[in-house]
Parts: structure tokens; sequence; C-alpha cells
């Protein structure tokens, strides 16, 4: 949250947010864009109409955190959601909480609850962008335009009988304990935080790269073909599962979208993770394409972090 100091010399007094201050103690607070908000910001047009008095002579509060400076739910690293105050509902851990107004108590919702009233909790997430109330540029040539995405809604098939022969357009069974661990993972390895850098000496004239301080197991190979976007869209192509389709029937000119994936069970509630898999163009159309996998972090018996895929998600750009 922030706020003008000094309307003279235009200094901008800022704060960080809970979260913000947790990210940037754990190093990894990542400022990469910046948006502006007027609700708190009076407006009045006693002396012309359709133009704000001048406000520079009003008693101004310093800048304050709201719950709504937040707007995208966060995972920790057990993969557990982190406390997060939605529209009129609290997220916690797995559960969802309903602060009751008028009593002061809370109530959890659980069981087929949360199922049942998954469309609620979702609503009161994006509500949270709603009540930001940021300011934007609207363009007079296409101002009903509005992002609409069909269908709606996607069902794939689904057999939890434990007696299913395994085969390739069926399920397998997986143990944690057997999965590589997240640096150990392929999708992650074309990631500069997750490749393999041993430890060197400090470079010299006769030796630029520096002497390696020991020898140390390499437990992955590192990024190659095998981890190229396209060939992981192939890959998940001609596995044989299912897939869906789905259109943006209206855009914005920009395309700018959030995607928060949540999972929601009879045991509580998950926001799915999500690993950059790259972009690449298809050669025969020029068509831009985004891979994303979607998925869940486990801890295995050794309390190691671990990566499981569920789906891939294809951004297309189609021209």
């Amino acid at each position: 949250m922030a706020g003008i100091l000094d309307p003279k010399t235009r200094i901008m007094d800022f704060i960080l947010t809970e979260l913000g201050r947790e990210q940037a103690a754990q190093g990894e607070l990542n400022i990469r864009y910046a948006t502006f908000s007027d609700r708190s910001a009076f407006y009045s047009s006693g002396s012309l109409l359709g133009v704000a008095d001048d406000a520079s002579n009003r008693i101004y509060f310093e800048a304050a955190s709201s719950p709504h400076d937040t707007i995208v739910v966060e995972n920790d690293f057990a993969g557990k959601i982190k406390s997060f105050r939605a529209d009129d509902l609290i997220l916690e851990g797995g559960s969802v909480i309903n602060p009751l107004a008028q009593s002061g108590q809370t109530t959890t919702i659980e069981g087929e609850g949360i199922i049942q009233q998954s469309l609620k909790i979702l609503n009161s997430i994006t509500g949270s962008l709603r009540n930001a109330q940021y300011i934007k540029t609207t363009d007079m040539f296409m101002e009903d335009r509005d992002f609409v995405a069909n269908p709606k809604s996607l069902y794939f098939s689904y057999n939890d009988d434990p007696d299913l022969p395994i085969s390739r357009n069926s399920k397998s069974t997986l143990r944690i304990d057997s999965m590589p661990s997240l640096f150990q993972d392929q999708r992650l390895a074309h990631l500069p935080n997750f490749r393999f850098m041993p430890p060197r000496n400090a470079p010299t004239p006769s030796n630029l790269d520096g002497n390696s301080m020991g020898e140390y197991v390499k437990f992955r190979d590192e990024f190659d073909n095998s981890q190229d976007p396209q060939r992981t869209h192939r890959i998940a192509i001609d596995s044989g599962f299912e897939k869906r389709d789905i259109f943006f029937s209206e855009r914005t000119p920009d395309n700018n979208i959030i995607v928060q994936p949540f999972e929601f069970t009879d045991k509580g509630m998950t926001k799915l993770s999500i690993i950059d898999g790259g972009q690449y163009i298809k050669a025969s159309t020029r068509e831009r394409r985004h891979i994303f996998h979607i998925g869940k972090l486990f801890a295995d018996t050794k309390m190691t972090t671990t990566y499981v895929h569920i789906f891939t998600l294809v951004f297309r750009e189609v021209n």
C-alpha cells in the first residue's frame, strides 16, 4: 500500500504487506508490476460539475495495509495455503473459515460443505481483486469487451478401482518415496535455481572459471533437448491421456490473466502448484505456446519436498 506523503515534492510513502515482508525475509521478494488504486481517496465536485476539487489541503493518513492488498493465494513449502483473507472468508491451511460479524465468532466449512460451496469460495477469493479498486485506462472503442472463456466446466473420466490393470490409458500407482525430489525433477531442470552449481574458487587470470572446491555428485542431468518445451508438449499429447480445449471467445487487448488452480475435497481445500515449463513458437503456424505443469507438493518420509504432476496446461496464442 502506498500514498503521497508530500504533494509538493511528490515523495511516495509505501509499506510492504505482511506477505511482502515474509517474502523479503526469505529473499523471495520480486517486484515486477505496479498498480494504483483510489480505494482510500475521497472525491468531491462542489465547485465545477464533473471536476474534482483540489485535495492538497486535506489531511491524509499514512499508508496502511489492507487484507485486499493480497490478491493471489500463496502456498508454503509444505503445499499448505498460507493465511488469506478473501472477501468474506478466511483461508488457513486447508480450512475455510466463515467469520460471523454479528456474533464475533467463526464457523469452519467442513466435509461436503467445501465442495458444495466451492463456487462461493472462488468468488470470495476474486472479491479481493474487485475490492482493490485499481485504476485503469478504458478504451472507448473496446469499452464493452470482456474476457469470456468457453466452456465454463470440463469433465474427465475417472476410475478409482484399485484392481484396474495398469496400461497406457489407465492409472498407475506411484509412491512418494520413490519419486524424485524437487531438485531432481526434470520439469525444473531449465530453471537457474535448480541447476547443478557446485562451489568453485575465485577465478584467476589463468583460470577464468576457477578451480572446483571438491568432488560433488550430480543427481540429475542438466537441461537438454529432453526438457525442451515443444518436446514436453509433444510427450503430453502422445501420452494417450484425455485432453480438453478452452476457447477465449472474447479477449482484452492485453490478455492479462491470473490463473489459480484449486482442488476441493471433503478433506479440505488445496491450491495446486504450477511449474513454468517454458514457451516455444510452432514453426508451421508461428503460433506461440506456453507450457505449465500443474500438480501438488508432498513430503516423503525423509521430509523432502516432492512434486506430483497431475496435468499439463498449454496456452496457445492463435494468430
